[in-house]
Parts: C-alpha cells; structure tokens; sequence
C-alpha cells in the first residue's frame, strides 16, 4: 500500500511539474539561440577563416571586387557571417565612418520601417493608401493598397529605365526637376493610372515615393520627423543613416538617403534575427514572411515586351528575390541559393542576405556602368566567387 502511495505521489509530480519543466526548457533553448547580442556599437569580429571561409578562394574575391575598372568602382565591402564582422575594406576616401548614398537601397530600409510601425498598429499593410494620403483618391471600385505599393503594383503609369532615351526615365524628373521636387509623391499622384492595382508588377520609384507619403500620414506632422531614428535606427544601432527632403518636407529615403556600410549591414541582421533586437520584436511576426513572397502581381508569365527594364526579376515588399516567375527558366542569380535577398541601388550599391548561411553582404560603389544586363553580369561574377569561398562544411 505504501509503494501504492509514492507511486501516485511520484505520478502526480510528474503530472503537474513535468510539462512545466519541459516548456521552460524549450524557453531557455529557443533563448539561447536568439541571444546574439546585438551590435549596436561594434561588431564582434572573427577571420575568413574561423568564418569558414577558404583563404585562396576569398582572396580571389576581394580582387575581383576591387580590381581597377573602367565603370565598376567599389568604394566599401562590409562581410557578416554569424553575426561577425569578418572583413571590411574601403576605398575612393571613403572609410567606415563615412556615409555613402544608397539610391534605391533605401527602398528596403521603407519596408523595414513599415513593418515597425504596422508592429506598434500604426497602419495595416493591406489599408488603402488615400487612407494615409488622400492625394491617392480611389480610382473607380480600385484602392491602392500599401501592399501593392510595397509590390511595386500600383498601377501608377511610370518607366523606371527607358531602353532608348535615359530622359525618358521618370527618376531622373523625380529628382532632378523643380517640378517634382518641390513635392515628389505629389508630383508622382498626378501620374495617369495605367492598370487596375494589384494586377501588373512594375518596378517604380514612384511607388516607393508614394509609401514615404502613407509613412507622413499614418505618423503625422510632430513624428515624421523623429520616429524612423527613435523607432528603427536607434534600436539597430544605426548611427549614421541620413535622409534628404523635398521642398515640402517629405524624406526621400526611396532614393536619396546616405548611411555607413555597417549600418546598412544591420538591416540585413534584423532580416536575419526576423526583426528580433536583443529580445524585442520590432516586426509583426509573419513580416519576414510578407517581405520574401513574390509579389501577387509577378505570377502572370513576364511580358517580353515591357519597355521597364527593371522588370526582370522576381520582388517582394521592396526588395528583389531569388526565386523564378513564371516563365523564368532559372533563378535571377543560380549561382546563389533560392532565398536570397537582395536590396539594390544604383551606381552598385549591394546588399545580399543569405538566411541559411547568416551571411550579409554589402558593397558600396560608384559605378558609371549604365548597360543593366552588364551590372547584372558583375553581380554573377562576385556572387559566385563570394559564395563559392565559403566551405562547404560551413554551410547548411
């Protein structure tokens, strides 16, 4: 009868305590591996090699990434790999101080500082944009959604790169005209609409204008100003980032932000830790998600014809993907794995995150290159050398 009694006692323990052990366990693990502490002031550091690079084969990419040329000029080169800074390198004056412009990089800088203030319950990613700015009116029973300006599918009529006439490219009015500047997603609200929302993917500046006005609206006036450094660059540490203005004060950060190669490194670890800092989500839990799924408007087959030639690859939510449309006959980049991610500029600016392997990458540059297939080329040159350098064993 006593043997009965600690066994049910013994039962009764492992009933009410054994769970409860278990979960915090499970707590304690999922802690641990989320513990990376952030790098606010400075990166920890490893070598190439305790990275898990190969010596030669890493050489051979940092030579080629620096070598003398005509139109590729490589001002910096920023590599993490597990959360370590394992090599940086600046040229051309600059330093790891200095900041560079980001032309259309900062368009992924837009999404992560969406994705914080849907996280405080700011905006919702499918709200009508003339919600936030009226200057957007619906357009018949269509609303523009913040998603589909996030997907680059407004339906706004807009060429990015004309295949001829460079004049012809509507960036170059946004920035450089009187026009456009004195109020950019005014000027660019006065565009016709060519397409029902939703339904064709076109790369736009134009749309990256437009979310820059939904931030102003959603903010209002007292906090435009301070929050994208209070609520996005402070916490990740950012110290450098810089945004110019409009006539009317709206920040350009589509295309005209300046910020150190370390800090733009630090975008790429909150895609990494899935908009987790030192323990605080900074992000609604499926944005990582939302941000890497092809734009709805990208799953008709591409049209040959399209005069945008920006038009060639999959996108997210203001960044560019590494999986095929339909139609496509391989990945934009195969020599990379098929969740990359890659925020762009103009003139070669480069950020690359590849989640499996932790890895950021970020290249400044000054290229005078202006061919889009020969940019794209150089990419498939130092992608494949920068990838190819990492050890097998040092990958998943």
């Amino acid at each position: 009868m006593q043997l009965v009694k600690v066994f049910v006692f013994a039962l009764l323990l492992g009933l009410l305590f054994g769970p409860l052990t278990s979960q915090a366990q499970i707590r304690l693990q999922t802690q641990s591996q989320n513990q990376t502490p952030w790098p606010k002031d400075e990166w920890p550091r490893k070598s190439p090699e305790q990275a898990g690079f190969a010596k030669y084969k890493f050489n051979q990419f940092l030579s080629t990434v620096f070598f003398p040329h005509l139109t590729f000029t490589t001002d910096s080169v920023v590599i993490i790999k597990d959360g370590f800074l394992i090599h940086e390198d600046y040229t051309n004056g600059f330093d790891r101080e200095r900041k560079h412009a980001l032309f259309s990089l900062g368009k992924t800088v837009i999404s992560a500082l969406i994705g914080v203030m849907e996280n405080e319950g700011l905006l919702q990613r499918h709200d009508p944009v003339h919600r936030y700015y009226p200057a957007i009116s619906p357009s018949g029973s269509s609303n523009i959604t913040v998603a589909q300006l996030l997907n680059m599918s407004s339906g706004i009529e807009w060429i990015e790169e004309d295949r001829d006439n460079l004049l012809q490219s509507d960036p170059w009015f946004a920035l450089y005209s009187r026009a456009s500047y004195k109020d950019m997603p005014a000027w660019v609200a006065n565009h016709p609409r060519a397409h029902t929302p939703g339904t064709k993917f076109n790369y736009s500046s134009g749309d990256s204008a437009l979310l820059t006005a939904v931030i102003r609206g959603a903010l209002g006036e007292n906090r435009y100003s301070s929050y994208p450094w209070e609520k996005l660059f402070a916490p990740l540490g950012m110290k450098t980032m810089a945004i110019e203005r409009d006539s009317s004060g709206n920040l350009g950060l589509h295309g005209i932000a300046y910020s150190s190669p370390l800090d733009i490194a630090k975008i790429g670890l909150l895609y990494l830790e899935h908009g987790r800092v030192d323990g605080k989500e900074l992000w609604p839990a499926d944005w990582v998600e939302f941000t890497n799924k092809m734009a709805p408007s990208q799953l008709n087959a591409p049209d040959p014809n399209d005069r945008n030639l920006q038009n060639n690859q999959a996108y997210g939510a203001q960044i560019w993907l590494n999986v095929k449309r339909p139609g496509d006959s391989e990945r934009p980049y195969p020599e990379l794995p098929a969740n990359a991610l890659l925020g762009l500029g103009t003139r070669g600016q480069i950020l690359l995150v590849l989640p499996d392997e932790k890895l950021i990458f970020v290249r400044t540059a000054t290229d005078s290159e202006l061919s889009i297939k020969a940019r794209k080329n150089y990419r498939h040159d130092i992608f494949k050398l920068l990838y190819g350098s990492l050890i097998q064993g040092a990958r998943p």
